[in-house]
């Protein structure tokens, strides 16, 4: 290995290694089991490599600023409190704001004579057989540690539970994927951003999007929580780059948060 690619190795592993150090000290381990996700992409790299380019606009940057900021508000008003001071949901407030993103992208897109055709949905048989082990690992390691959540969801109520399933795979898997892997990697790769780069961009902003749910531990310590996701954030993102395809992030993304 020669020194520009010692460097480079180096500037992506760095940031990722003390984020990772930072959440499992406080207790959240998922980041290292990104980090082991993230060598599985590595190792499987031949079998899911995507054979097409990214799609690049820079226009996507102002879609993703105008939906980002819609649901940075909505973090800003869970972090301060004030749906409890108006006697608001804050959960169902959260449902109709991620609603009313994925509605939004969708209309900007179209303002913007942008097609969601530009961003691919589909799979290779190595891409399907590469997704599959990622996500059997991921189930495994999680069902070890965490036990069996699905189940614990489930309450045999089945109903539910798809309308469950249906709300995380539109409201997060898809829109998050979409939004931050999708529209926003599109647009920064425009303006020719190294990978890495682009990729801690991406995951420090879907980070910072979950910063409200760990409110309850005090400002800071929510922050330093948000490494957790970050880690997460890369590792999705990372996926993304290798694949060319948001697919696979997706079928993550919804096992991550039914799991």
């Amino acid at each position: 290995m020669g020194k520009r690619s010692l460097l480079k190795a180096v500037q992506e592993a760095l940031p990722l290694l003390i984020l990772t150090a930072v959440s499992t000290v406080i207790g959240y381990y998922g980041s290292l089991l990104a980090l082991f996700l993230m060598l599985m992409v590595y190792l499987l790299r031949k079998h899911i490599e995507g054979n097409i380019e990214l799609y690049a606009n820079k226009t996507l940057l102002t879609v993703f600023y105008l939906v980002y900021a819609i649901l940075m508000m909505h973090t800003l008003l869970v972090s301060f409190g004030i749906y409890d001071v108006i006697r608001l949901d804050a959960e169902n407030i959260k449902v109709l704001v991620k609603a009313a993103g994925v509605l939004l992208s969708l209309i900007l897109l179209r303002i913007t004579n942008i097609s969601v055709k530009n961003f691919s949905w589909t799979l290779s048989k190595g891409q399907i057989l590469g997704t599959l082990i990622l996500a059997s690992a991921f189930i495994c390691i999680t069902v070890i540690f965490d036990g069996l959540r699905f189940f614990n969801d489930f309450n045999g109520d089945i109903v539910t539970f798809c309308l469950y399933v249906l709300k995380i795979l539109v409201l997060v898997a898809f829109f998050e994927e979409f939004l931050c892997r999708g529209i926003l990697i599109s647009a920064l790769k425009a303006y020719s951003l190294s990978e890495w780069k682009i990729n801690l961009i991406q995951a420090f902003l879907f980070g910072i999007l979950h910063y409200a749910r760990y409110i309850e531990r005090g400002i800071g310590l929510a922050l330093l929580t948000t490494s957790y996701q970050i880690v997460i954030g890369y590792f999705l993102g990372k996926l993304y780059f290798k694949t060319k395809t948001l697919i696979p992030g997706i079928i993550l993304h919804l096992l991550w948060d039914i799991v």
